[in-house]
């Protein structure tokens, strides 16, 4: 009998170690990054496929040429199209719209791709490799898909021994985050808002994947604030989360992610390890026991429970965030790729009016890299290819008021992360690369994802924002071990929660 139960137990023991191996595999495998995967293309619109595709991008984003509707631009396009296909119609399932720019439309159809300096071409699939060009010049790009992996955030897992299952792996149940421990308490430390003056401060839009549902709801509630806007400042179709089931003026924030599915909220953060509800607190947290003014923070759900979304909900996001008078815009995700002209144009429009953008520098992706170079090599965004830069935050070189922002410790630029001294303009100084925003000291989130809303968080508490990047900049800290890999060696110091 006590043989039989030794062997039970080897058994188990076994079974637990090829389970404990495949959730290794599963969420420590891969080093973090916020990039695009994939080489396949897809066809589809559905919000569930949508959601579940790893592809590079998704159709194209086309600015409407000057003087056309979007009826108009899109019936020339279907009837030089009919030249090849007959049968070829563009129905709406064809394409999307944004309600706060009428100017560009995303199209994503089966028979249709573009190419080379802007004519479309009819992808006839009778011909086979044979594709017909339409005589319609394009202004677009691809609908590249923007993300940000889970892994970054796996940093250390809970694991229990039991007496009674052996290995218990998860998330820990009753480690809290610190922003959690919150209340709706005004006199709370972590009640960063002051009623009497925040609709006078800076308006800081977060571009990430919302905020967690439940009690840690409510409680970052108090942490950002609600606030009062304009109805005539909200697109039209724009999904709004109120700051109660009265649909007040107060508003917490927007979602801009199809077939959200959310038990409590329309901007529930579903990522398993709340990547947008982390980078929020990181940010908010930067006046914690500071005398100066308040700023106020705007969530934009743009990223779905995958932390996946693409280029033109993103640029649809940004100019609503514009009409509700953000100054400065959080951008803790991006792609590999070559420069899209079009986000490049809504980047311009944005800086032009007054917007400073931070930007996440990005980490390592091995399939985006040159295996000739080694990974420190592929790390320097100077020298990448054009055709495997790191958007938004390459931006930095092209416009003044884009700020791209990677991590470093005393030893230097953190593994994994994004430099540059041509395009990263500052650093924000961690523990062994981590940013501790729980209570458990051993436990922390790492990539540049959580540098970005530090710097964010530092540029909301300035009361002048009409400067240049060299002026806004010039009280970081330097430091000479950064040279070459930061411009003008500059880095900051974060408050954490």
């Amino acid at each position: 009998m006590k043989r039989v139960t030794r062997i039970l137990l080897l058994i188990l023991l076994i079974v637990l170690l090829i389970l404990l191996f495949c959730w290794v595999l599963k969420y420590c495998s891969d080093p973090p990054s916020h990039h695009v995967q994939g080489p396949e293309q897809v066809t589809s619109v559905n919000p569930e496929e949508y959601e579940n595709s790893l592809s590079e991008y998704k159709g194209y984003n086309i600015k409407i040429p000057d003087g056309k509707s979007l009826p108009g631009f899109l019936a020339e396009l279907q009837a030089e199209a009919r030249k090849f296909i007959p049968q070829f119609n563009i129905k709406e399932e064809h394409y999307r719209v944004c309600s706060c720019d009428s100017t560009i439309v995303s199209l994503n159809h089966p028979d249709i791709t573009i190419d080379g300096h802007g004519r479309a071409k009819v992808n006839t699939k009778e011909a086979g490799e044979g594709r017909d060009i339409i005589n319609v010049a394009l202004d677009y790009s691809r609908n590249y898909v923007l993300k940000t992996d889970l892994p970054a955030d796996m940093i250390f897992p809970y694991v229990e021994m039991s007496a009674e299952f052996g290995f218990l792996i998860g998330p820990d149940p009753k480690r809290q985050p610190k922003w959690a421990m919150s209340t709706m308490n005004p006199n709370n430390a972590y009640s960063f808002t002051d009623p009497n003056t925040v609709e006078n401060g800076n308006v800081v839009a977060v571009f990430d994947s919302g905020l967690e549902d439940g009690l840690a709801m409510y409680s970052i509630i108090n942490t950002i604030g609600a606030h009062t806007i304009d109805n005539s400042l909200i697109c039209s179709n724009t999904r709004i989360n109120y700051y109660n089931a009265n649909r007040q003026s107060k508003i917490l924030g927007f979602n801009f992610v199809n077939g959200t599915k959310s038990p409590y909220s329309m901007l529930g953060d579903s990522t398993k390890m709340r990547h947008g509800t982390n980078v929020t607190c990181l940010l908010a947290a930067q006046r914690v026991g500071l005398n100066v003014p308040a700023f106020r923070i705007y969530p934009f759900k743009v990223l779905d429970r995958h932390n996946q979304g693409d280029v033109f909900t993103l640029m649809c996001a940004m100019s609503q965030a514009k009409n509700a008078g953000a100054k400065i815009f959080n951008l803790s995700l991006g792609y590999y790729g070559p420069e899209d002209k079009v986000f490049k144009s809504k980047i311009r429009e944005m800086t032009d009016a007054g917007i400073w953008i931070v930007a996440a520098a990005g980490n390592a992706r091995v399939e985006q890299d040159d295996p000739n170079k080694s990974p420190s090599a592929n790390r320097n965004l100077d020298a990448r290819p054009d055709s495997s830069k790191f958007y938004p935050a390459c931006f930095s070189r092209d416009f003044d008021r884009v700020i791209t922002v990677t991590t470093v410790t005393q030893a230097g630029i953190c593994e994994g992360q994004n430099y540059g001294a041509d395009q990263v303009d500052i650093g924000v100084m961690t523990d062994k690369c981590f940013f501790r925003v729980y209570d458990d000291p051993n436990v922390g989130v790492e990539g540049t994802s959580y540098a970005a809303p530090v710097v964010a968080g530092w540029l909301a508490m300035k009361t002048n924002l009409k400067v240049t990047k060299e002026v806004l900049l010039n009280d970081a800290r330097t430091e000479g071990r950064f040279q070459d890999k930061i411009k003008k060696n500059r880095y900051i110091t974060p408050r954490l929660p």
